[in-house]
Formats: structure tokens, sequence, C-alpha cells
């Protein structure tokens, strides 16, 4: 595992290697044993990770992004998740807000004061179903060419869309672009997983909750969150087997372009032992489902 010097984390796990910036984290994860045995590594370097910067042939993909936040009674860190998606350095197509049944004015007020914020954010409004079924609703609404959801209490960092969005254009077999992590709140640390493929997305989710930017034409394929997963919070994951099951490559910039916040009434917090293995289940059914899995 490693950590940020000088955080929480550091302190209460002073075994733990330590990192100051992303390129202190790049070289400290790059050094052969440098680590501890048993503390996540990055990905070998295969033909699913892929920098930032590279080739200049590109394709016109990800020209549009679209950028979905389902909210549901807490707006607590609202406002943070919305600026930071307004503080890209490639501007989105649009911004989706759906309100999923809150009935509160807290929620009312604050999705207020954004609609129509910078002509990019429009709020949408639905009776109570659940997380997955207000995704599916933005979704349906969106009208770009690539698509990212961020859960109401996460940050994206400044060059999220732009990285992402280079990959999609830079790699036609790329159907969804993911990043590498950081926690903060509650616990705080770094995710730097190897890619979401069939192998790895059989053991683990290596995407932290739905950080990454996907080409719209996996909706266009009919690819929805299951909303039977909600309870068992590995709906996202199901989600990235979906993809991998219809021949789609899932990308790796690996880069920490994503701050995932962790707090008692976020999903992971609350998931138990149980709950994680029924969900795994039911989550890589797609990838079993496939004849030409290994």
């Amino acid at each position: 595992m490693a950590v940020r010097a000088g955080s929480v984390a550091a302190a209460l796990l002073p075994e733990a290697a330590t990192w100051r910036d992303e390129h202190d984290l790049a070289e400290l994860l790059a050094a052969p044993g440098a680590l501890p045995a048993a503390a996540t590594r990055p990905a070998r370097r295969t033909a699913a990770v892929f920098p930032s910067v590279g080739s200049t042939a590109v394709s016109p993909r990800a020209e549009r992004v679209s950028v979905g936040v389902p909210v549901y009674r807490d707006v607590r860190f609202l406002d943070e998740c919305l600026t930071s998606i307004l503080a890209q350095t490639r501007r989105p197509h649009e911004v989706l807000v759906v309100d999923d049944g809150s009935r509160s004015r807290e929620v009312d007020a604050a999705l207020a004061r954004w609609e129509g914020a910078e002509g990019l954010v429009r709020v949408l409004r639905q009776p109570n179903a659940g997380v997955c079924v207000a995704r599916n609703r933005l979704l349906d609404e969106m009208t770009g060419d690539a698509f990212v959801l961020v859960d109401q209490d996460d940050v994206l960092l400044p060059e999220f869309i732009e990285a992402t969005a280079s990959l999609l254009r830079r790699r036609p077999e790329v159907w969804a672009a993911a990043t590498w992590t950081e926690f903060f709140g509650a616990y705080e640390g770094v995710e730097a997983k190897p890619p979401f493929d069939r192998r790895t997305g059989r053991r683990e989710n290596t995407i932290i909750s739905t950080g990454a930017l996907v080409d719209m034409r996996v909706r266009d394929l009919g690819l929805r969150f299951a909303p039977d997963l909600a309870f068992l919070y590995c709906e996202d994951w199901h989600f990235w087997s979906q993809i991998v099951a219809a021949g789609g490559v899932v990308g790796l910039v690996p880069e920490v372009l994503v701050r995932h916040r962790v707090h008692p009434s976020s999903g992971g917090f609350r998931r138990t032992e149980l709950a994680w293995h029924a969900g795994r289940r039911r989550a890589i059914e797609p990838m079993l489902g496939d004849p030409c899995r290994r």
C-alpha cells in the first residue's frame, strides 16, 4: 500500500510506503521491491495501459463528453463535485444532474443553485427508484458521444476529461478509459490498480465507483446498470463486465485523476463481506457467459 506523506493514513500505517505527488508516486510504484509484498502494485504495462500522451493519430471520438450525477438526499458534497466537473481543462458538452426522488427542501435549494450553471447544467427529477435507475435515466437523456457518471460526493481532477478522452480518440479498440483513484475522508490512500479485463475483472473490480469515460456506443448497444445489484454495491462491477463481454477494451490512464470520498454513508463503507461475495458472483456473470473466456 502507498499512502500520501503527512496524511492520517501515514500516521496509522507507519510501515506503508509514502508519496508526496504523482511523480513521486509513479517512481515509487515503478521501483522493484519498493513496496511491501502485500501492497497493491500498478499494472504491468500491457495493451490496456496507456500514458496520457503518445501517438498524435486520433479518431473523432469523445468530442462531446456528457457528465451525469445522480443525487439522493445527501448534498453536503455536491458543490465540490460539480465545481470539479466545471473546472475541467476540457469543457464538458453537458452536465446532467438527476434527483432520485429526494423530497427534500435542502436538495431542491442545492439543485436550484446549479440549474443552468455556465449554460451546461440541466436538472432532471424522478420518483425514487434507486441509483441504477437514476444512472440509466442519465444515460437515456445524454446527447454527447461519450459519458462519465460521477457520484455526488466524488471529485474529478482537472485533467480527467482531457486525458481519458485523448485515450478514446487514440485507441479505437478502447470503449472505456479509467484512471487511478485517490481515496480521501475516512480513509486515505491511492488505488493503483491494473486495467479491468476478463482476468482481473473476475477477481475484483479495479475501477472505483463509476470513474471512467465511456464511449456512447456502450449505451447504444443497450448496456445498462442492473437495479437488483444496487443493494450489493456491485452494479458498477457488473457494468464493466458487460463491456468486456461485448468485446470492448477497458483502457487505463496510469494517473490519479479521480478522488473518491469515503464516509459512513458511502456504499463501500457499508458493504459487508457477505454482500461482496454475493455481489461478485452476479457482477462477473456477463464475462462467464462468454464461450471464449479463458
